[in-house]
């Protein structure tokens, strides 16, 4: 049997907790179609996440490191990549939000207030491809930004998106999706500060129909773009 085997750098906790608890429910907690293994990056070392899933030889193999930095996701991609590729890697994806420090800037600048800015995004994207095409074109890299967090696919799903007012697509009328869903979570009693416990207990509850039903909306149209690249054959 043939191992597909996916290397994925992501910015933070939240988003590796996100990525992983997706694959396993996508792949419906069967240990011979997908093993996932999970690391902390630190400046020259990683260190296991105590969560282990599967093996290296399930059908489908995931190593998510978390690299702790919106802006360190290409650049421990490229330094990697050529190891990754040797090891029998077919694909290395990064996922990150687009809101960061450099958005915030960017957008002030442009519209003199903190919008989400469709063009402003399709350079950001563009930027990283045309990095990607100069220093790793041989490899088989693809970045995928959540706009402009990837609490905004949390809020595309039915069990928040029902008690949003006035929004239609969070990923285009929601700047800050984490406040948002801070709030959503306080009116029920409990809280999301991005600790490893809040979010684990949000992903608990996404069945893999709320996934289905998301990609179908035409909502947060950037997860369906990370959805499509991540189960893709290679």
């Amino acid at each position: 049997m043939n191992v597909k085997k996916v290397a994925l750098f992501v910015e933070g906790m939240t988003e590796q907790v996100f990525v992983r608890e997706f694959l396993l429910c996508w792949y419906g907690w069967d240990a011979n179609s997908v093993g996932v293994d999970c690391y902390k990056l630190y400046t020259d070392s990683q260190s296991a996440v105590p969560y282990k899933y599967g093996s290296n030889k399930s059908e489908n193999y995931f190593q998510i490191f978390d690299v702790g930095n919106d802006a360190r996701v290409l650049s421990e991609i490229l330094h990697r990549a050529n190891t990754l590729q040797n090891a029998g890697y077919s694909m290395i994806v990064g996922l990150r939000d687009m809101f960061s420090e450099t958005y915030n800037r960017k957008t002030i600048e442009r519209n003199g207030d903190r919008i989400i800015d469709p063009e402003l995004n399709d350079r950001f994207i563009q930027g990283t491809k045309d990095i990607i095409a100069d220093k790793a074109e041989n490899i088989n890299i693809h970045i995928q930004f959540a706009i402009m967090e990837v609490e905004a696919w949390l809020l595309g799903m039915p069990k928040f998106f029902e008690s949003l007012s006035g929004v239609n697509d969070p990923e285009k009328d929601v700047y800050h999706p984490a406040i948002i869903l801070e709030e959503l979570r306080k009116a029920e009693g409990l809280t999301y500060q991005k600790h490893r416990d809040e979010i684990e207990a949000i992903m608990g509850s996404v069945t893999k129909d709320d996934y289905i039903e998301l990609i179908g909306s035409g909502r947060c149209q950037s997860f369906r773009k990370f959805v499509e690249v991540l189960l893709s054959p290679v």
